[in-house]
């Protein structure tokens, strides 16, 4: 019997939400600052308040998408209801998004060692850009294990790069009174173009609406009995609107008060390690004692190490999110089905592979971060302006007039601003293009051939259409093996299970590392369709059967969870094998289901010897012979 319930672990709290979002959404400051500054001076100022009042009301914004789409709030899932080539627009926008936030990001984080090697050990390094390139092939090559603590390493970062962010702005302070605001342009025009070039400081705010599937419920439910996140998704959203909007300001007004010379607007990279090395200086009383000078030199070392490990994380966080995002499409049918091919790992393969190499290929066609930038607004605005419009004008939403008003007219902005985008930078219109086009024409190349009868026969032959059972029997013993294939640790727990004449329970958890939950739904996993047919030939009829399916970004917490819902008596699991760098990357899966076993269930570990199960093949289906019409003239001998 297959449970293919859709149900993942909803174990994403406030903190480690909110430093997943840090990690994207956060990082804006790292390079917006740099990018105001190169486009308008000391006159960006006014500019970057618009920017974290725009910010404010998009945060809020999303703050009520959360809302309303507590298993998935992203542009994808919240408008393909209403229309799925919409959505699919906005998907290939936001992986637009994603591919110019991994490029920029990591090139970012290069400029900042490139600022500080220089700036410590005047050390200058030549062509960041490859650099860049070559980091992102490691990170590529990282993830094809997939890497179960990138959250963890997200929440090590946020506040050490939060607390380095609000040092600069607090030993600027003293230097405020002097700051340099220039007058703006006289023209509304142009004005407008330059608060759209900075734009890109939204990038990120995409992913919270994602997460809502995997974040933790509220106590309450709805009026309906459904699971809410509103709790969850406030405290997350404001944690990080907050802090990005305040610092925004307070840093912005503290870079108009570093003098004119020391800035340069065409050298505007690590604009945050610029102001560290500056503003440290005086702090420290550098001119006046070869101690201060260490102590600025340490300071502005480890600014800059945080904030490009920062930076290098949220590049990792974009192509993580660009698998996602290429995944769910493929389990939507609107991406080819070798998009949502899983390596043993659980990572997407042909996402993890485009994911890696498409901002590479970037890098080499624009290898400076202010080129980067002109790319960048056209994607994220224009899934922004999908997402919110979408939402806006869905009627079947419980939204009151006063939040409808709002998220229309923030729409509205937003489809401005992104009509400007396209207008002004041609370069980031042609970019979109291309995404477009490439990505609506795979759409299209599946819609034709997505079903073929081969693979309807394949799992007709294998479905059993069976509902899972988990009412406990008194005095029944409950058996639970968990496997990733057929091996030895199988025929061991069938043994159990005779000899203590108990029922056995197999789950398969389908391992899928993407940020986007999408559902456990068996029929499209052939090799679980496979192990559960063979599991079902070796167990015959003498022990009663559950066959248990389900997919988690979090193998351990799904275990613990099904041995809880199926309460289990005795747990079998398989002793974890391979290289030691999987090891590393991975854990083991045994000593944390070891540590969250519930109450009367008991462990038992078996070693670990895979053996390869022939995979049963489709019947070929004999095409019937086609008769002759009554009015065919008869064949030539």
């Amino acid at each position: 019997m297959h449970d293919t319930a859709a149900d993942r672990p909803r174990s994403v709290g406030p903190a480690r939400a909110a430093a997943i979002l840090y990690g994207d959404w956060g990082t804006s400051k790292a390079y917006v600052l740099g990018i105001a500054f190169a486009i308008a001076g000391y006159a960006s100022f006014p500019i970057l308040c618009a920017m974290a009042a725009l910010t404010a009301l998009v945060g809020i914004n999303y703050y009520w998408v959360c809302k309303f789409y507590p298993d998935g709030g992203g542009v994808y899932s919240a408008v393909r209801d209403r229309s799925r080539m919409i959505a699919t627009v906005g998907a290939l926008l936001l992986i637009a998004d994603y591919l110019v936030t991994a490029s920029l990001s990591v090139l970012e984080g290069v400029n900042y060692m490139a600022h500080l090697l220089e700036e410590v050990a005047n050390i200058h390094i030549q062509n960041p850009s490859y650099w860049a390139i070559g980091l992102i092939l490691i990170v590529g090559f990282i993830n094809w294990f997939g890497p179960r603590h990138s959250g963890s390493l997200a929440m090590m970062l946020a506040i050490p790069a939060s607390l380095a962010a609000i040092s600069i702005g607090l030993i600027a302070i003293p230097h405020l009174g002097n700051a340099n605001f220039e007058p703006m342009h006289d023209s509304f025009m142009h004005n407008w173009m330059l608060f759209a070039g900075i734009v890109l400081a939204l990038s990120g705010v995409e992913a919270v609406s994602n997460m809502t599937g995997v974040m933790v419920p509220d106590k309450k439910h709805d009026a309906n009995g459904h699971a809410t996140v509103k709790r969850t998704a406030a405290i997350t959203i404001g944690l990080v609107a907050a802090e990005v909007v305040i610092l925004t300001i307070l840093l912005g007004a503290a870079m108009h008060s570093i003098p004119k010379g020391v800035l340069n607007q065409e050298h505007t990279d690590a604009m945050l390690g610029q102001m560290a090395s500056y503003f440290g200086k005086s702090f420290f009383g550098a001119d006046h004692s070869q101690v201060g000078l260490v102590m600025a030199k340490a300071y502005a070392s480890v600014v800059g190490v945080i904030m490009a490990l920062l930076l290098f994380s949220a590049g990792n966080t974009a192509i993580i999110g660009m698998i996602s995002v290429y995944y769910m499409m493929s389990k939507d049918k609107e991406m080819p089905v070798p998009f949502g091919r899983l390596n043993r790992f659980g990572v997407p393969v042909l996402p993890l592979v485009l994911s890696t190499l498409l901002p590479c290929v970037l890098l080499l066609m624009f290898n400076q971060t202010n080129k980067l930038a002109g790319l960048y607004a056209i994607g994220v605005v224009g899934a922004i302006t999908i997402n919110l419009g979408g939402c806006a004008t869905n009627k079947k939403l419980p939204m009151n007039k006063f939040e409808r008003t709002v998220m229309g007219a923030t729409a509205v902005i937003m489809s401005l601003i992104w009509i400007t985008v396209g207008y002004e930078k041609h370069d980031a219109l042609i970019f979109a293009i291309v995404i477009l086009a490439l990505g609506l024409f795979a759409r299209s190349f599946v819609h034709e051939r997505r079903q073929l009868k081969d693979e309807k026969a394949f799992r007709g032959m294998l479905e059993t259409g069976f509902v899972p059972i988990f009412d406990a029997t008194p005095g029944e013993t409950r058996i639970l093996v968990a496997l990733r294939g057929v091996t030895n640790t199988l025929s061991f727990a069938i043994d159990e299970a005779r000899q203590r004449k108990g029922r056995l329970g197999v789950v398969f958890v389908r391992e899928v590392k993407t940020m986007i939950p999408t559902g456990a739904n068996v029929n499209d996993d052939p090799h679980a369709l496979t192990v559960f047919h063979a599991v079902k030939e070796a167990v015959g009829n003498d022990v009663p059967l559950d066959l248990i399916y389900r997919t988690s970004q979090n193998i351990p917490e799904s275990i613990i969870q099904v041995i809880a819902d199926y309460q289990a008596d005795w747990v079998i699991m398989g002793a974890p094998s391979g290289k030691a760098i999987t090891s590393v990357l991975r854990g083991s899966f045994a000593n944390e289901i070891a540590q969250g076993l519930p109450p009367g269930a008991r462990l038992l570990i078996d070693s670990w010897n895979e053996y390869k199960v022939p995979t049963p093949t489709p019947p070929k289906q004999k095409k019937p012979k086609e008769k002759p019409a009554d009015d065919a003239p008869p064949k030539e001998p």
